[in-house]
């Protein structure tokens, strides 16, 4: 697994674990609180982390450990919250630019190709450089023919 999938992967289920735990305590001590004021501040606290968690700090946890695990489901789960948080500027648009940038790109923005558990991912580049090399070769040799 590419270091910068895996690192996006550890700030999702983070942030988005941190961000679940410490809602939860806040509305259950806004609930437990003996203060006259603490339901209205649930009422309006309550429905703002109930939809954030819903729309994004479990989505990102579960599809952070997907990642983290290789599932193909959480490749997906993270491109879309990418491009919601990239409206929260500053810390979102980085975020969600280096989480697009990782995953829209075919190595995880790996330059170098990465050797897996077998070496089998250098095997098949080297194999389609030769088939490549081996289909202009013959559209040459075609090309060639033809003009005399």
């Amino acid at each position: 697994m590419a270091a910068r999938i895996r690192l996006l992967a550890w700030i999702y289920v983070v942030t988005c674990g941190v961000s679940l735990g410490v809602g939860v305590v806040v509305c259950i001590g806004l609930l437990v609180s003996r203060d006259a004021e603490s339901g209205n501040a649930l009422l309006f606290v309550g429905p703002v982390f109930g939809a954030l968690a819903v729309l994004f700090f479990l989505p990102g946890f579960l599809g952070g450990l997907g990642l983290l695990r290789a599932k193909p489901w959480a490749r997906t789960i993270i491109i879309v919250l990418s491009f919601l948080i990239i409206l929260a500027f500053p810390v979102g648009t980085a975020l969600g630019g280096f989480g697009l940038w990782v995953l829209r790109t075919q190595d995880g923005g790996q330059s170098r190709p990465s050797l897996g558990r077998a070496g089998g991912d250098v095997d098949a580049m080297e194999r389609s450089d030769h088939r490549r090399a081996i289909v202009r070769t013959q559209a040459l040799s075609v090309t060639v023919r033809y003009r005399h």
